[in-house]
Order: C-alpha cells, then structure tokens, then sequence
C-alpha cells in the first residue's frame, strides 16, 4: 500500500477514535482515572462562594440595583435625601438577608438529596473473585466507574448509564421504566448483544477480553451509538439505543441484569440535561416585574426633571412657590439642578416596593411547600 494511503488510513483511524471512547471489557479495576466520578453534586453554591454568587444574583434584579444606588446617595455627606441615611439600606439589607437564607436553604436541600442519591448501594461483579460472575461486593453510586461490571436486580434504580451484557431472560431482555427521563409510563424492552452475552454465559468474566467504543458523552436521550469488539469475532457487532439503559430508569419485571458502565456522573445524559438548566432561572412573573420597575425608573426620571424645572423657572415667570418642605430656606443644593433631581428621585423611590421580588420569592417558596404536601394542586 503507497504512504499516502496509509497515512490517510491512520488519520482516518485516529480521528474516529478522537470521536469515541473505548472501555476494555475486563473487570479489573484501575486506569479509569481519566473518566468522571459517579458523584453528582446538584447545589449551586459552595461554603466559599455562597455570599458573593448569591449577592451577584441578587444584583441582576433592577430593583435591587436602584435600591443600593439610593443608599449609597443617601449615605453620601450632601444631605440629598429629604429622609434619613438609613431609610433605604436597612430595609434592602433585610430583604437580601431573607432572600439569602431561602436560596441558602434550598441548596442545603438539594445537597441532602445529592448525599441520599450518592451514598445508595449497587452490586459490583468481584474483580477478585477469580473469574465468577457470581460474587459480588456492595459498594456506593459514587464509587461506580466506567468500565466496571454491575449487577442490578428487580426494581433497583440504574446508578449510571449501563451497556446490558447478559440478564435472566433467555434473550437477554430487560425491561426498563423511563418515566423519570422521558414521562412515558410504558416498560420499555432493553436487550444484551448476542455476541456478549454468548461469551459471560459460557466463560469466566477474566477469560472476555475485547473492548468497546462508543460515541462522546452527549444530552440527547433518544440517540446512542456504539460497536463492540471482541476477540475471536473479526467484524464489531454495533450497538444501538435499545442497548443501554440509562440513569434514572428502573429495571421492572426481570430478576436481575448485568451491564458495564459506560457513562458515569456529569456524562450520563439525565445529569447532562439537567445542567443545561442548571443557570439561574427568571419566571414570568419576575420579568414582568423587571419590566414594570424600569417603567417606573423611567416615569420617575421624567417627574423629578419636570418638577425641577418647574421649580427652578417657576419663581420668576410663573410665581410658583418654592419647594420648601424639600431643602432649607438657605442651601446650596436647590440652585444645583443635578443634584436637586437626585433629591426628587431619592424622594420618589418609594414609589417602588423594597419587598418586591423578596414577596414573589416566599410566595413562590410557600405554594411549593404546600403542593409537595399534596395541600394545593395546580
């Protein structure tokens, strides 16, 4: 064969193997550090960053923002404010510190669940167990790894996403329920691949050497590829969707089944999915709410320049008389009319409810409390 071909050959080789991540069929543990963890942490927040990325959080809301911009003018030795220095802050304070201990709070939640979901026990084919499918040894989902050999029994939970090899069907069978992943109630039929599982009914789990490849770890649920490589078979046997079982799902109906873990942790496709939302939400309500406050910035903008002005020519042309109630009879700041307008907007902020999203937060937080108790329905 020329050079050039087979150069062509091995670049072709090596980009598919780029695309595709082989596991060896052995179940010798070891050499599977460059995979994830089977750990899967939901939380948003860590002890280190939990103030400032809840703070940065809370700062994307306008309201927040015009809140804290009024403070600091009210704060500032100009006596802007017709109120006290601290009318604005210790209300916002108090409202970002309720607002806290909620996200706080449902993050704490969401690590009692990471904890519970992690520490749940599967079986694990023995490595030295000297060959025998038989033998197996408990050990925890976040122990689970890619390339191991687990067994899973009638209405166990899948701790990652499994390549059924074998199961006790005669056709290798398993019947999966996929409501978590999908909604759909109906048992969904997975079977083994002939070649595989010929192979562990017949030979010792040390005697298999062959190996898999199957795509990168990707969300889409519906779609798997694969080819599975064993020695003694000169051509790979391919393997589909209806192959592999996926965390989340059930096995129903068979008494128990063996796969080898392909995808673990952040590469299963239910964590992968579910990190595509992972981002901080807004609901309706908020950006309407977002919506009206701008509006209301706006309108407020537009009284305090018209009053100034007012104010400001009033006296000679019209014989309006002066604001008073807002400056004392001799200050520098009422012939400013830039800092005049920064005192009708501070006076004008009120206009605005402090509590605003901090109500839409609990109320949210409350019907949630009571549609999981079964109080309310939607």
């Amino acid at each position: 064969m020329p050079r050039s071909q087979v150069a062509a050959v091995s670049t072709k080789k090596s980009s598919r193997c780029a695309e595709t991540r082989r596991i060896n069929l052995s179940p010798r543990r070891g050499g599977r550090e460059a995979f994830p963890s089977n750990h899967v942490s939901t939380t948003k927040y860590r002890l280190w960053n939990i103030v400032p990325m809840n703070l940065f959080e809370q700062f994307h809301r306008a309201a927040n923002v015009w809140f804290l911009v009024v403070s600091t003018f009210q704060m500032l030795p100009l006596k802007l404010s017709p109120t006290s220095e601290y009318a604005t802050l210790l209300p916002l304070c108090c409202v970002l510190f309720v607002t806290f201990c909620k996200d706080a709070y449902e993050d704490y939640r969401r690590w009692k669940d990471d904890c519970r979901v992690n520490s749940q026990m599967c079986e694990l084919i023995d490595p030295g167990s000297g060959g025998s499918w038989d033998p197996v040894k408990k050990i925890r989902w976040s122990d689970v790894a890619v390339g191991d050999f687990i067994r899973l029994n009638r209405d166990d939970p899948v701790p990652a996403d499994v390549l059924m090899v074998c199961s006790s069907q005669a056709e290798g069978v398993v019947f999966v329920d996929s409501a978590q992943l999908d909604g759909e109630t109906s048992l969904k039929p997975k079977t083994a691949p002939n070649a595989i599982m010929h192979m562990i009914q017949n030979l010792n789990s040390h005697d298999i050497e062959g190996h898999v490849e199957v795509e990168l770890p990707n969300e889409v649920v519906q779609s798997f590829a694969g080819t599975l490589y064993l020695k003694g078979h000169p051509r790979g046997s391919p393997l589909e969707l209806q192959n592999i079982v996926l965390r989340g799902s059930t096995i129903r109906n068979t008494a128990w089944a063996l796969g080898l873990v392909v995808y673990t942790g952040e590469d299963t496709k239910m964590v992968r999915n579910s990190n595509r939302h992972m981002s901080p939400k807004r609901s309706q309500v908020e950006a309407l709410g977002c919506h009206n406050v701008t509006a209301e910035l706006s309108s407020n903008a537009a009284a305090s320049a018209a009053i100034r002005a007012i104010s400001f020519t009033g006296e000679s042309s019209i014989g309006a008389v002066q604001s008073r109630w807002v400056w004392p009879e001799i200050d520098d700041i009422k012939d400013n009319p830039y800092l005049s307008f920064l005192t009708f907007m501070i006076g004008y902020n009120n206009l605005i409810p402090i509590s605003l999203y901090m109500t839409t937060d609990l109320v949210r937080a409350a019907q949630a409390f009571l549609m999981e108790r079964g109080l309310v329905s939607l």
